[in-house]
Order: C-alpha cells, then sequence, then structure tokens
C-alpha cells in the first residue's frame, strides 16, 4: 500500500486532488492524488471542509448579490420592469443549458462568465 497523505496535505497544498481545477506556476508539477491515498478519517474531513468553503463562498456571493439587486432596485424608476427581468435572469441560469467550454452572456447583468481553465498543465 502506497503512501497516505493527510488533511493537512491537503490543506497546506502539499498535494492537489485529481477531481480539482488545478492551478500552478508553469514549470510547478503538482502531486495530484485521489481519495486512496489518504485515510477514510482524512478523506470525511476534507469533504467537511471543501462543503464549509463552499458554502462560505455562495452566502458571499449571494449577500453581495442581493445587495447589489437592492441597490438598483431601490435606484430604478421602473421597478415592476426591473424586478421581471431579475426574475427571468435567474430562471434563464437555473433553467438554461450551458456548455462548460462556452461563455454565457447574462445581458441583465451586464456579465459574462468565461468557462475555467487549467493554467500551466
Amino acid at each position: 500500500m502506497g503512501t497516505k497523505y493527510t488533511f493537512d496535505n491537503w490543506w497546506n497544498g502539499d498535494v492537489i486532488l485529481e477531481y480539482a481545477t488545478i492551478y500552478h506556476h508553469k514549470n510547478e508539477t503538482p502531486l495530484l492524488v485521489g481519495w486512496g491515498d489518504f485515510n477514510l478519517e482524512d478523506v470525511t474531513k476534507i469533504k467537511q471542509e471543501q462543503g464549509r468553503i463552499f458554502a462560505e463562498n455562495v452566502n458571499t456571493l449571494l449577500k453581495q448579490h442581493s445587495d447589489q439587486f437592492l441597490e438598483r432596485y431601490s435606484n430604478s424608476l421602473i421597478k415592476l420592469e426591473y424586478y421581471r427581468r431579475e426574475i427571468n435572469e435567474c430562471e434563464s441560469i437555473i433553467n438554461g443549458v450551458f456548455h462548460h467550454n462556452k461563455s454565457i452572456n447574462l445581458e441583465h447583468w451586464g456579465i459574462s462568465l468565461e468557462p475555467c481553465q487549467k493554467i500551466g498543465v
């Protein structure tokens, strides 16, 4: 049986899960590992930490978006139309078909989301 890595190895960036989007310097070769390279206890701990980080980021983004919505809504001269466009934009995101390698244009919000790319690989 090979080396078992720990939560600390993952947390410190000594190893990177092979399932992750990988960002690293061009001349650097990251050590990619799978779940089988950790003890079950560390797998559980890593997954819990990933869940915590994900929820924290979702809440941060939701708060930012909510604050922006409230500010724009309060400044809008046609509040009902603004509200309808906001709902339509959210529905298109929830129900839309997106391709992982194409940009997503959100016209009402005036932004474009670019696909993730692995850097340095």
